[in-house]
């Protein structure tokens, strides 16, 4: 009879070791899950940050376009397009013209832009309206400078300035006979 309160005695000691040993890795995994759940946000925000930059480039680009096009050999128009849609087709020459290949929408927030109006009429601007903090604070290319240090994403105005705009013929794609094909449009 002792031998089996012995061999009673030493299974309870295995159970309570293989318990123990269970609870730490369950306790382990939980918190590399947490880690890597964080690790992935951070990734996410970082790539939408990327996403915010190139298509707010894409959009100033464009508006910049649109006030420097010229319809005919001559003088720009310097005018500001009164929407983002003027940007998709730009019907003030002979020929429509596209400055803007399809409309992005801000990767952040709401995705809208806010618009930045012109003090002479029209969009001159656009900005994401998400109060996150960015991840990138400096280091910024020669048109996004004014982004050094701003603490939102709020503030990155993507700004046609017509003092910074050259005086050149910018080159677009006729409408009607582009034979231009695209591929996999970008997102």
């Amino acid at each position: 009879m002792a031998a089996g309160i012995d061999t009673l005695l030493k299974y309870r000691n295995q159970r309570g070791g293989a318990l123990l040993i269970i609870l730490i890795s369950a306790s382990l995994f939980g918190f590399m899950v947490a880690i890597a759940g964080t690790s992935w946000q951070t990734i996410m925000q970082r790539h939408k940050e990327q996403e915010l930059l190139w298509r707010g480039g894409q959009i100033r680009s464009a508006i910049c376009s649109y006030y420097n096009y010229k319809p005919t050999e001559g003088v720009p128009l310097r005018q500001f397009p009164e929407s983002l849609n003027d940007l998709l087709t730009d019907s003030r020459g002979k020929e429509p013209v596209k400055h803007l290949r399809k409309l992005y929408l801000s990767p952040l927030a709401s995705q809208n832009w806010s618009l930045l109006p012109s003090p002479a009429g029209g969009i001159m601007g656009v900005f994401s309206d998400s109060e996150e903090m960015p991840f990138k604070m400096t280091g910024f290319k020669k048109e996004n400078k004014s982004f050094n240090g701003q603490l939102r994403y709020k503030d990155w105005h993507f700004l046609c300035r017509p003092t910074q705009t050259k005086d050149k013929k910018i080159p677009a794609t006729n409408v009607k006979s582009s034979s231009l094909k695209f591929g996999a449009e970008h997102f």
